[in-house]
Formats: structure tokens, C-alpha cells, sequence
């Protein structure tokens, strides 16, 4: 499988970030970097360092849509406004509670969203597009 070699992720609960790193990390290198952030801003202010000192830009963002105060649809939103996609492959996987989320067919609509799958115990589905990104790479 390709590597992946840096991955964020972007989620308010702590267990489901935990349990995200712990696929990513069994599933690509342990080489692999994993950045994580509870809040949109924390994200997009790494996002914007990275960019400024023309860093390593993440390949992947596993991104949650019902984050309190900024969501993802609005990371989404600042993302696209602040022309990463442009200058950077990145690809986002939206990591949600319910693919009826209100957001979910507003943020399908973003190119650089690569698949929205539903958390579910043991993450089979975050797996499976994980490593069908990994793929196409």
C-alpha cells in the first residue's frame, strides 16, 4: 500500500480520535505522522503555519462534521477559501455520527472530499477508505 506519510485528524471526542489514530496507525506506516486537533481552529491555524513555512502539508484530513462552535462544514468552508486545495493534494474523508447529518451533502459537494463514512465500532468503513485512498495515490 502507498504511504500516506502525514495524517490529521480533526475531531471533538476523544475516544473516536483515539480509535482513529489507532487504525491509521495500523493500517500505514508507523512513519506516518498524525496530527490531531479537538477544534476547527486549533486545525486550520496548523494548516496555515504549514503552508506559511512550506512544510509537509497533510495527505489525508479525517475530518468530524458535528464539532461544537466551528464545524466541519465550516473547516471545509475556510479550506477551500484559503486555496489549499490548489497548492496541495490533500484529501478529506469526513468521519461522521450519521451520514443523515444535514452537512453531509453540502460537504460531498467540496472536490477534495474523498468519501464520508459513518463511525462505527472497529471503524471497518474508515479502513476501507482509507485504503482505497491509498490506492489511488
Amino acid at each position: 500500500m502507498p504511504v500516506l506519510s502525514f495524517v490529521m485528524i480533526v475531531d471533538d471526542d476523544e475516544a473516536s480520535t483515539y480509535l482513529t489514530r489507532k487504525v491509521v496507525t495500523e493500517m500505514l506506516s508507523q512513519h506516518t505522522k498524525i496530527s490531531e486537533h479537538f477544534l476547527v481552529e486549533q486545525a486550520l491555524q496548523e494548516l496555515e503555519e504549514l503552508s506559511q513555512a512550506g512544510t509537509a502539508f497533510p495527505d489525508l484530513i479525517i475530518l468530524d462534521l458535528n464539532i461544537p462552535g466551528m464545524d466541519g462544514l465550516d473547516f471545509l468552508q475556510a479550506y477551500a477559501e484559503k486555496t489549499y486545495p490548489d497548492r496541495h493534494p490533500t484529501r478529506v474523508i469526513l468521519f461522521t455520527n450519521s451520514l443523515l447529518h444535514e452537512n453531509v451533502p453540502k460537504a460531498r459537494e467540496f472536490p477534495f472530499v474523498w468519501d464520508c463514512v459513518e463511525k462505527t465500532i472497529g471503524n471497518q468503513e474508515l479502513t476501507t477508505s482509507i485504503q482505497a485512498l491509498a490506492k489511488a495515490e
